[in-house]
């Protein structure tokens, strides 16, 4: 029998992993399960082919077997029960089996060992179909179609939840809440000119009046942590969301709009980041939390996902094997959200709105994630020509829409950057980058100025309602090297704009430092509520004028920093001890190119011997348990 022959039954024998891999995904993460199965399906061929052509793999099935349809069954079979052995050994063990590298390896080696030659032996005179491939339809087509029903049934329950009963408790004023997130928004745009041009023309004009915080903050380098900081008033090693990749925000932790719902808030909100979807744990409170952009724009992310973190996956490579693949397909997560423009949240938001159905003296939150100017840096064609000066490189411009193109190239400059490069083509890309991240605030001003209009004609926006306009994090697009975030706390990553209108808030400037954290007791001092009535809170009323010996801190992974004043420090948190790597007077620095980390400054001696940070244990469980390196594959950004 030809090895084309014998492939259809290794998948025979294989099938039924589909069936384990799909009972094991919680509703919540059930996304794109049929198309996540059918990848399954390819690799489990691809795998079968090469191991049914590797001779000594067989040598332990007896001579007259080797060959035969069963012996295929029989090693699919051994490959699909083996990869379930780790969640069938108890305690430590099967965290061992499923999670370390050399515990992976051997497993797969004793699977074929021992599993693949008893199965072959068991199943030796087992009547085979003669048509393999139509039993094969047969039983993966209901399957991928009951999964559809089960993922449909998913989808409907993501959008409308009441986490938390609606209470009445009482309060001097309940204006309404809206909390504005433009991801990925660095701090020199909002209000700022780049050659001569304003980024946001309307939301500029429509500013006067508010109060504009110079020295914004925002509480990480990446989405999950610099959300977490404005909907939870802590810092991410407090509120659980210090580690890196797919960060879940605890159940335990009080949000702001689970608290609003007991002061007889309707809470609403529209997200289009895949990392913030209520899966993540960030719909918490909320009674509508539409993340649907997310699952249609990111179908076959998601799908991939699901195969990264399949029992084959685990099987074949254990974290290395689930990291490899899951980066593969969140480079793909870019590509898929070209064509997304401001708009589409904007249309969410005013459907999210009407869903409520709320009377108008009901107050309300409403909490928006625009995925503008997040990367890829796509725009309508229009505005990118308004945008001056119109740098031009064509090699940049090809790859706009190509993803994995695009990383590489901008790897490719980092390598240059890094080396000292000073050349008028190196200068001419990253001209070409600056314009490419800023062009897309035209088309994200005109998606925030049909919200905030149609917000303001069905009454949630009015004179008193506390608006916050900032981000989770800024960007990179080239100093120090580095491009995109979550790789530094440079300010480039976590200087973020800070804009807050509303009841009884002073318009003006404000220089001294602020951070996400402060949003929630904003929110309290606007309701007449003492801050100090939540337990836990981290922040500051905005309406109030921070104290010069303030704190603010920045952290994400193994990254801890803080700014007091104009003074800058970041450490390296290894769980059980800081070790402080940079130091920076951004007075005198405000680029933050003199690094005064080794140089016997007072003031860094002051606060190596008295950190105002202490290390955290999230972040030992990230250097013992490692993280996908998206750096190494290509793509520098996370979140």
């Amino acid at each position: 029998m030809s090895l084309r022959q014998r492939v259809p039954f290794f998948l025979l024998g294989f099938v039924p992993l589909i069936w384990f891999d799909a009972w094991m995904v919680h509703a919540d993460f059930r996304t794109a399960t049929p198309l996540g199965s059918v990848f399954l399906l390819v690799l489990g061929a691809l795998l079968g082919a090469a191991m049914l052509a590797i001779k000594p793999l067989h040598l332990t099935v007896p001579t007259q077997a080797r060959q035969a349809a069963s012996s295929a069954f029989a090693l699919g079979l051994a490959v699909c029960l083996g990869a379930q052995i780790p969640d069938w050994v108890p305690g430590n063990l099967g965290d061992k089996l499923g999670r370390n590298q050399a515990w992976s390896l051997l497993l797969l080696m004793a699977t074929l060992a021992v599993l693949y030659p008893l199965l072959a032996r068991a199943l030796q005179r087992l009547s085979m179909p003669t048509r393999p491939w139509l039993w094969f339809v047969l039983l993966v087509i209901p399957n991928l179609a009951y999964f559809a029903i089960l993922d449909q049934q998913a989808f409907e329950s993501r959008q409308v939840t009441v986490t938390t009963p609606l209470g009445n408790q009482p309060a001097e004023h309940k204006p309404n809440v809206v909390l504005v997130v433009f991801d990925t928004m660095r701090a020199d745009t909002l209000l700022n000119l780049w050659n001569g041009q304003r980024h946001t023309p309307w939301l500029d004009q429509n500013a006067s009046g508010a109060r504009v915080f110079l020295n914004g903050y925002a509480g990480a380098n990446t989405t999950p942590g610099g959300h977490a900081t404005l909907l939870t008033g802590r810092y991410p090693a407090e509120c659980g969301t210090l580690p890196k990749g797919e960060t879940v925000l605890p159940a335990s932790e009080l949000t702001l709009a689970e608290l609003l719902r007991s002061y007889g808030y309707r809470t609403v909100s529209a997200v289009t980041n895949a990392r913030i979807g209520k899966a993540f744990g960030f719909g918490q409170g909320f009674e509508i939390y539409d993340d649907s952009l997310v699952v249609d724009a990111k179908y076959v992310f998601s799908a991939g996902q699901r195969l990264a973190s399949s029992s084959l996956i685990r099987l074949l490579g254990s974290r290395a094997g689930n990291r490899i693949v899951g980066g593969i397909f969140k480079m793909t997560l870019n590509q898929a959200q070209l064509g997304r423009v401001a708009g589409d949240t904007t249309a969410k938001v005013l459907q999210a709105v009407d869903a409520l159905e709320r009377q108008p003296e009901e107050p309300v939150f409403l909490f928006v994630n625009f995925i503008d100017p997040h990367f890829p840096y796509d725009v309508r064609e229009d505005l990118k020509r308004g945008f001056k000066p119109n740098y031009q490189n064509e090699e940049l411009e090809a790859a706009r829409r190509n993803t994995f193109k695009f990383h590489h190239l901008l790897e490719k400059d980092k390598a240059l950057i890094r080396a000292g490069d000073t050349s008028p083509e190196l200068k001419a890309r990253l001209d070409w980058l600056q314009e490419a991240y800023r062009e897309q605030y035209r088309e994200l001003d005109l998606g925030f100025r049909d919200m905030m209009e149609g917000l303001r004609e069905r009454g949630v926006v009015n004179d008193d309602t506390i608006v916050l306009i900032t981000s989770d994090h800024g960007e990179h697009l080239g100093a120090h090297g580095e491009f995109m975030h979550g790789n530094t706390l440079y300010d480039d990553e976590v200087q973020v704009p800070f804009i807050l209108s509303g009841l009884n808030v002073p318009s003006g400037y404000v220089e001294a430092p602020v951070s996400g954290v402060d949003f929630f007791p904003t929110v309290l001092m606007a309701m007449g509520v003492e801050p100090d009535s939540v337990p836990g809170l981290m922040g500051l009323p905005l309406q109030l004028v921070s104290p010069p010996d303030r704190i603010v801190r920045f952290e994400s992974g193994t990254l801890r920093g803080f700014i007091h004043g104009k003074h800058k420090m970041i450490a390296t948190d290894y769980g059980n001890r800081l070790e402080w790597t940079h130091a920076f007077d951004l007075s005198v620095d405000p680029n933050e190119e003199q690094n005064l980390i080794d140089q016997e400054v007072p003031w860094v001696e002051d606060f190596k011997a008295d950190a105002p940070i202490q290390p955290s244990d999230d972040a030992q469980r990230i250097t013992e348990g490692g993280q996908l390196d998206l750096g190494a594959l290509g793509y520098t950004g996370e979140g």
